[in-house]
C-alpha cells in the first residue's frame, strides 16, 4: 500500500516513515528548483528548515551558495531565490547550495527518518516511477502542500506516480484521487491548466511568476533521481546523465 500525505504537517513523527522509500513533492517550486540545480551540475545541496539554519550552515560551508525564498521572494543576503531559472549551469555547476523554502525543505526534513528518500516533480515523474518499481521498500508520498494545506499541483505529481505504479502497487484513497486528477489532465496534456486550478499557481502568476509555473508544468524532461540522506541532497555519479 502506498501511503499518501496531503501535507508534511500530517506526519507527526519522523519514525512514521521508518522503513519506507519516501518521495517528497513540492512542484511549486522547491523540488522543481532543486531538480534543476542538480541537473545543471550542483554537487551537494543542503535543504534546511529556516533562514537561521542556513546562515549557521554557511559558517561551515563557506563556499556554498545560498538559495531560497520567503513570501515568494529571494531572502535578503542570499545569492538566489526559489526559481528554476536562477540555477543555470554557469551559476551552479560543481557548486554547493544551502537552500530553504517555506514548505518544501520543511517537508524534506520531516522525512529524514525514511530508509530512503528522494524528491519528485512533474519534471522527473516517470523516472521516479521506475525507481519505485525497482525498490523492495514500501512507498510513502509526501506532498509539501501550501502552508499546511493540500495543493493541487503536488497532487498532479503524486497522481503521476501512483498512476504509473497502479499495475504493481496498491494506493490509499488519497493516492487514487491524485491519480484521477493526473489522468484528467494527462489525457489533454494540460498540466499548466491543471496547476492553474490551484490557488498557489494563481498567486505565483499574479505576482509575476508565470514562467516559473509554465516551466514547472513540464512533464518528464529530467531522468534524475536524487538521494536525500543525512541532510544532504545529491545525485550518485551513476545516476547523473547529460
Amino acid at each position: 500500500m502506498i501511503k499518501t500525505y496531503s501535507s508534511h504537517t500530517q506526519i507527526e513523527d519522523i519514525h512514521d516513515l521508518a522503513g519506507h522509500l519516501t518521495i517528497v513533492i513540492d512542484v511549486l517550486r522547491a523540488t522543481s528548483t532543486l531538480l534543476t540545480a542538480l541537473k545543471n551540475g550542483a554537487s551537494y545541496i543542503y535543504p534546511v528548515k529556516s533562514v537561521s539554519d542556513a546562515m549557521k550552515l554557511k559558517q561551515y560551508h563557506t563556499q556554498a551558495l545560498l538559495g531560497g525564498e520567503r513570501g515568494l521572494e529571494k531572502i535578503e543576503g542570499f545569492n538566489y531565490s526559489n526559481s528554476p531559472f536562477d540555477y543555470p549551469m554557469h551559476h551552479i555547476y560543481n557548486k554547493q547550495l544551502i537552500f530553504t523554502t517555506t514548505n518544501g525543505t520543511q517537508a524534506m526534513q520531516k522525512c529524514s527518518g525514511s530508509a530512503q528518500c528522494t524528491i519528485a516533480a512533474l519534471l522527473n515523474a516517470s523516472a521516479v516511477v521506475e525507481y519505485c518499481k525497482s525498490s523492495p521498500l514500501p512507498i510513502a508520498i509526501v506532498m509539501a502542500g501550501t502552508n499546511g494545506m493540500f495543493a493541487v499541483e503536488d497532487a498532479l505529481c503524486a497522481g503521476a506516480i501512483t498512476y504509473g505504479l497502479s499495475r504493481t502497487h496498491r494506493s490509499d484513497d488519497l493516492g487514487n484521487v491524485c491519480a484521477d486528477i493526473f489522468y484528467k489532465h494527462y489525457e489533454h496534456k494540460s498540466f499548466f491548466a491543471g496547476m492553474m486550478e490551484g490557488t498557489h499557481a494563481k498567486h505565483l502568476v499574479d505576482n509575476g511568476y508565470r514562467e516559473d509555473v509554465e516551466f514547472c508544468s513540464k512533464y518528464n524532461i529530467y531522468d534524475i533521481i536524487p538521494t536525500y540522506r543525512e541532510g544532504v541532497l545529491t545525485i550518485d555519479d551513476n545516476r547523473r546523465r547529460t
